[in-house]
């Protein structure tokens, strides 16, 4: 299953990355600039071709040539907020049949995923699907963390695109307004 591996890699990537981030601020081709959005910085990744603002202070690890995560400094629950883009050659026509195909099965199949919401959308005059879910997530003293997704992907030429953002579920409140400002900054570059 595609979907398994891709956000199985990302979920990895932004609950490890963290501890690597700090270190490894913007230096492989994202650039931070100034918005007009107040508290807001815009990250230009030149290597995948977009850019997205995400909050002043955020830190970002480049993730070789497939995106980048952005992670919040203080924590909220058990984990810090995080954000990502990803982008992974795929072989779906459109996003509709990889989303029937590899991402409902998910939520019919698998006890620890619950959908809440999905809808479908356009970003950057392209088909999308929004969905947002929870899943149980084992830690490391057996405990359950409950983790909270928002996830928008598309497909282009580039590949399947994957925007995801995600926190404890107990903060999902608090960070949902960042999230949805966070996803309507996403454009592709010329």
């Amino acid at each position: 299953m595609k979907f398994i591996r891709i956000t199985a890699i990302a979920l990895l990537g932004m609950a490890i990355i963290p501890a690597i981030a700090c270190n490894a601020n913007s230096e492989q081709g994202s650039t931070p600039t100034p918005t007009a959005a107040a508290g807001f910085t815009t990250h230009t990744d030149n290597i995948n071709g977009f850019s997205i603002s995400v909050p002043d202070g955020w830190e970002s690890f480049q993730l070789n040539t497939i995106g980048i995560i952005f992670h919040c400094p203080q924590q909220c629950g058990a984990i810090s907020a995080r954000a990502g883009v990803t982008v992974t050659n795929i072989g779906y026509s459109s996003v509709q049949a990889y989303y029937t195909e590899e991402i409902a099965q998910l939520f019919e199949v698998e006890d620890r995923n619950n959908l809440i919401f999905k809808e479908d959308l356009t970003v950057e005059g392209i088909t999308a699907i929004k969905f947002i879910y929870t899943f149980d997530s084992p830690t490391y003293y057996d405990d359950v963390m409950n983790i909270e997704n928002m996830e928008c992907i598309f497909i282009n030429q580039q590949g399947l695109w994957s925007i995801i953002m995600q926190c404890d579920s107990a903060c999902w409140n608090t960070y949902k307004p960042t999230f949805d400002t966070i996803l309507a900054s996403f454009q592709l570059l010329d």
